[in-house]
């Protein structure tokens, strides 16, 4: 089986992105963020999220719609950062993640991931 390396990139850039926006909060968590700031954190969080989405597609040849509801909340929510403090958004963006997880939880017990297709 031959799966979309871009994938794996998307994840790591997001993962990088993400950590890179939280160093930063970390020495002002009080300061507002900017569009550099959101962009890091929250469009980290996104990028994961697609890479995610794309590689479990490639996989198991479904689209998670945990993961399509988290991407379109970080988007949601990037207009709102400016009014925030850099710990709220990365805060905002760790709850993303987390309903994302919760998500993925649960239907994990409802349905089992199936064996993928082999080619």
């Amino acid at each position: 089986m031959q799966t979309n390396p871009y994938a794996h990139w998307l994840m790591i850039v997001g993962v990088v992105a993400t950590a890179a926006g939280i160093e930063r909060i970390m020495d002002q968590p009080g300061e507002r963020t900017g569009a550099t700031m959101t962009a890091l954190i929250l469009g980290g969080a996104g990028l994961f999220l697609c890479g995610r989405a794309v590689l479990e597609h490639e996989v198991y040849e479904r689209l998670p719609m945990s993961h399509v509801i988290g991407v379109v909340a970080t988007v949601a929510l990037a207009p709102f950062a400016a009014h925030l403090s850099g710990l709220a958004v990365s805060v905002a963006a760790g709850l993303v993640l987390l309903g994302v997880a919760v998500g993925e939880s649960l239907r994990m017990r409802r349905r089992p991931v199936p064996v993928p297709a082999s080619s």
